[in-house]
């Protein structure tokens, strides 16, 4: 998995996150973590809902990782 995308799947996997909070805290285009997201998609289970994000706290759409036990 590319530097990039190690880094994007350590911020989801702490807590739900809308795509605008990934993309300052990644400090990567929309582009980039859209393409991103679906690299973490093929390895690990990405989920996507319609949640608060725990960053910015607005209701958005969120990207998080499941945990495994």
């Amino acid at each position: 998995m590319p530097r990039h995308a190690a880094v994007i799947a350590v911020l989801i996997i702490e807590r739900p996150m809308c795509m605008e909070c990934i993309v300052t805290r990644s400090t990567l285009s929309t582009g980039e973590v859209q393409r991103y997201l679906e690299e973490i998609g093929w390895e690990l289970e990405l989920r996507q809902s319609e949640d608060r994000c725990r960053v910015c706290g607005e209701p958005r759409t969120v990207f998080s990782l499941k945990r495994l036990p």
